[in-house]
């Protein structure tokens, strides 16, 4: 009877060895299965890990970058999907104690956040594209850092993109031939009730994306003066009409610094 079940335990092990070494196996091989990351990305990626860590900040939610011709109504951008997706598995490889989410727009981020990684992406030479990342502080229109500017080389995976079709490069006003805007109509925003409460003086300075039509697509707040201000200065330029950037005879798409003084007189 003993050897019965030594036998029988035997052959119980001999049938469970195997299935242990089929387990090991794709544990191992599980890794190969995770989507590869581009290294010039992750080079960015690792680049926002040091800011992010410089200022505290812990919980992101990366959302889709665009296009900066990209109509605000279309939410969705495969190259853009592509491009957070490869920032964001960048980030969590680097840097383990930093949660990172992913949305396609900030609408869709997640309450818990510190803040929104947002950006665009451009052509910038041949074979080569430049990447910009915002980071702003959950629900307010502040900048928590400066722009992270980053140019790589066109990653042969990219969706439906090549260094052929994609979005050209915008410009900086006042550099390489390009003409500063010119206001066409620009009222001048309220004051807010707490800073006029407390007499609130000094300047907002706003980095300002002024279309080829010249409306303003973006405004970015640089440096802050708080008290309410900041928010009036950005929703109140994001309704301006101005003359656009010129270069080479042509309207074109430029960034621009505009400064918004605030002052209470006696």
């Amino acid at each position: 009877m003993l050897k019965s079940l030594i036998a029988l335990w035997l052959f119980a092990l001999t049938l469970s060895v195997p299935q242990l070494g089929n387990a090991q196996q794709e544990q191992k091989a599980a890794p190969a299965d995770t989507p590869k990351t581009d290294p010039e990305l992750v080079a960015m990626a690792t680049k926002l890990m040091g800011e992010l860590g410089k200022h505290g900040i812990h919980r992101v939610v990366i959302v889709d970058l665009r296009s900066p011709s990209q109509p605000a109504e279309q939410r969705q951008n495969a190259a853009g999907k592509w491009l957070a997706d490869q920032i964001a598995a960048g980030l969590r490889a680097s840097t383990p104690a930093t949660s990172v989410g992913r949305a396609v727009d900030a609408s869709d981020a997640t309450t818990d956040a510190d803040a929104i990684v947002s950006g665009t992406f451009t052509r910038a030479t041949a074979g080569r594209m430049e990447i910009s990342l915002s980071v702003k502080l959950k629900d307010s229109s502040s900048e928590a850092i400066a722009p992270i500017v980053h140019e790589a080389a066109v990653p042969p995976d990219l969706p439906e993109q090549n260094s052929e079709n994609l979005p050209d490069k915008i410009y900086r006003s006042g550099r390489a031939g390009v003409s500063d805007p010119t206001c066409l109509r620009c009222p001048y925003p309220e004051y807010s009730y707490e800073a006029r409460r407390d007499k609130v003086n000094g300047t907002v300075v706003l980095d300002v994306l002024v279309t080829a039509e010249g409306t303003v697509q973006d405004a970015v707040v640089t440096r802050k003066l708080g008290s309410g201000l900041d928010e009036k200065a950005v929703k109140t330029v994001k309704g301006w009409k101005l003359k656009p950037c010129i270069k080479d005879g042509q309207a074109v798409t430029c960034w621009t610094n505009i400064q918004i003084l605030f002052r209470i007189y006696p």
